[in-house]
């Protein structure tokens, strides 16, 4: 069962058991290529027609969200259409956009980081009014989630932006897929050497439990880039084994 849920990739279905942090890479994958069908056999670079296939996703979004909540395409289809709306805007703004310019008065703009900020609150008390998880496809009231959503990418794309100049989080950046790949088992060691973190971790609303989820997220990091840099070492010297022989 575990191995048919890892290749038939829906993580609302409850597959993808033991790299489930990794469900977003095939519907990702789902997305890239509807979005590349729709662009190459519909749209040809019309503005127009990018709108219109907005609406589209947007409307099936949420017809099988809303309606037939119970449907579990593989590489969660499901879920790629809905995330359509946000590739197609992103290639809607690239045309109206010199993004350069753009960056280059966002970094120059003190009050940017703050504007991000406020987005990035105003996105999660939004949240609390309107619960979202992209993940389990519950939307709630969709025309909040789709606001929400806007803020929200605003905030970060702006956040994105400023953590160009941090040597710190461009080296988490490059080495995310590691630490998503191997996290689970550094979360498994602290349940079962350290019991009581398994529990305060699923409080996450409460002090103790953002505080220790906090703890543990900083030492899986650390962790998996310890474990990154070792595999790596061990790559080296295989691969100059194999020279030498």
């Amino acid at each position: 069962y575990n191995l048919t849920g890892m290749i038939y990739a829906n993580a609302r279905k409850g597959g993808m058991k033991w790299n489930r942090p990794l469900w977003f890479l095939p519907c990702l994958f789902a997305c890239t290529l509807l979005t590349l069908f729709i662009e190459k056999v519909f749209i040809h670079e019309k503005q127009s027609r990018r709108i219109a296939s907005m609406i589209f996703s947007a409307f099936s979004g949420y017809v099988l969200a809303s309606f037939y909540p119970g449907i579990f395409f593989p590489f969660q289809i499901e879920t790629a259409i809905n995330m359509m709306v946000w590739m197609e805007l992103g290639l809607f703004l690239k045309n109206f956009t010199d993004f350069h310019t753009l960056e280059h008065r966002i970094l120059q703009d003190k009050n940017s980081i703050m504007a991000a900020s406020l987005l990035v609150v105003v996105g999660f008390l939004l949240a609390q009014l309107n619960p979202i998880s992209v993940l389990g496809g519950l939307y709630g009231n969709y025309i909040m989630y789709l606001l929400n959503a806007i803020v929200v990418i605003a905030g970060i794309a702006i956040f994105s932006i400023w953590a160009r100049n941090s040597n710190t989080l461009n080296y988490l950046g490059r080495h995310t897929l590691y630490v998503l790949l191997l996290h689970k088992f550094v979360i498994l060691f602290f349940s079962r050497v350290f019991p009581f973190t398994k529990e305060l971790m699923q409080q996450p609303g409460k002090f103790k439990g953002v505080l220790c989820c906090l703890i543990v997220t900083v030492i899986s990091i650390e962790s998996c880039l310890l474990l990154e840099k070792a595999i790596g070492l061990l790559k080296q010297k295989v691969s100059m084994g194999n020279i030498s022989s």
